[in-house]
């Protein structure tokens, strides 16, 4: 929702702030004169505005969620089943939202702004241009950081994002650059998440078979092995709120990791931070289509800790989750690459 001005209601001499939850019409009105702070009385009630309204619409004028419609979100949201078998549904790979990160190099005559430029001109809205810390130094580094993306709309984009950023001379190549890919997982429960995690343990060795040299082995400092900290963390969380508040007081080094946990707690997403630097529109939907394959299949049980020597079967007991053209374009770069058995 776009940021607007908090307004002042001079007819009931208070400002008003309105539930944004369709259809419930709750409202209260407070006489701050600070911009309705969350110590006003509501003058329709008598109570304190914040016991009244969950959120006071920071950013959002006049509208706000109503403490009902709050805790009715959050029930839905937290409670009831969640994984199949378990605790109830798993969103399909396909319908996950999920966003990515670009690590680029650039020519010298490219800049911030010429970059954004082309992303708008190509009709995409909602992508940045950042600097990144682990690009100072290697050149005219920049990352271009997507939207929230989501189903074949957000690989349209991708496809329109590289064709841009490509005509602009922007490459991955250097062993500096990375493709980061945030999974949304706020659904699944803390079974799910734990099996997701000590599945990609068990797999690392064959996943490194899908990237670029640099990016195996740990051996790269911005996207190092699971270790058996990390391991221990989720092991020892016995619910979502544990999890988090691990993942919240964990130092920012430890992100780097091949499946960033930081990031959970967060944002509510796994960061797969393993892929090296590309505009391959290809290659970037395909390792997106796998994490998100993963991710559904590690959560529903359709693939456990136990290590595959093959890279065909680890696609294999993604089922379905994985798209047949992800699977062989992903079989095809095994072959390429030949570090692992296809």
């Amino acid at each position: 929702m776009p940021r607007t001005t908090r307004t002042f209601d001079r007819d009931a001499g208070a400002y008003r702030l309105n539930c944004l939850t369709e259809g419930c019409g709750a409202e209260c009105l407070t006489g701050s004169a600070r911009d309705a702070n969350r110590y006003s009385i509501d003058r329709l009630t008598g109570a304190y505005v914040h016991s009244t309204f969950r959120f006071l619409g920071e950013g959002r004028g006049n509208s706000a969620r109503c403490r009902d419609c709050e805790r009715a979100r959050r029930a839905q949201r937290t409670s009831g089943p969640r994984v199949p078998g378990t605790t109830g549904r798993v969103t399909p790979a396909g319908d996950r939202r999920f966003g990515v990160e670009l690590e680029l190099m650039f020519p010298t005559s490219v800049n911030q702004t010429t970059i954004r430029d082309a992303l708008r001109s190509a009709g995409l809205r909602g992508w940045t241009v950042v600097r990144d810390g682990s690009l100072v130094g290697h050149g005219n580094g920049w990352e271009v950081v997507s939207p929230i993306l989501q189903g074949e709309d957000g690989h349209r984009q991708i496809r329109v994002a590289c064709a841009a950023l490509s005509a602009l001379g922007a490459s991955g190549a250097n062993t500096a650059c990375g493709l980061h890919v945030h999974h949304e997982i706020r659904e699944l429960r803390i079974e799910a998440v734990r099996a997701l995690v000590e599945a990609w343990a068990a797999h690392q060795p064959m996943i490194d078979g899908l990237v670029a040299p640099s990016r195996r082995g740990g051996r790269a400092y911005y996207c190092r092995h699971l270790g058996s900290t990390d391991l221990a963390r989720v092991r020892n969380s016995r619910t979502l709120r544990d999890l988090q508040s691990a993942t919240n007081r964990m130092g920012y080094s430890e992100k780097y990791r091949t499946l960033n946990l930081r990031s959970y707690g967060r944002y509510g997403t796994a960061e797969v931070r393993q892929h090296q630097g590309t505009v391959n529109a290809e290659k970037i939907s395909s390792w997106v289509r796998f994490g998100q394959a993963l991710i559904v299949a590690a959560a529903t049980g359709e693939l456990t800790a136990t290590p595959t020597t093959r890279m065909r079967d680890l696609l294999g007991a993604m089922g379905s989750h994985l798209e047949e053209t992800a699977r062989t374009f992903l079989l095809g770069r095994t072959v390429e690459f030949g570090a692992v058995a296809a």
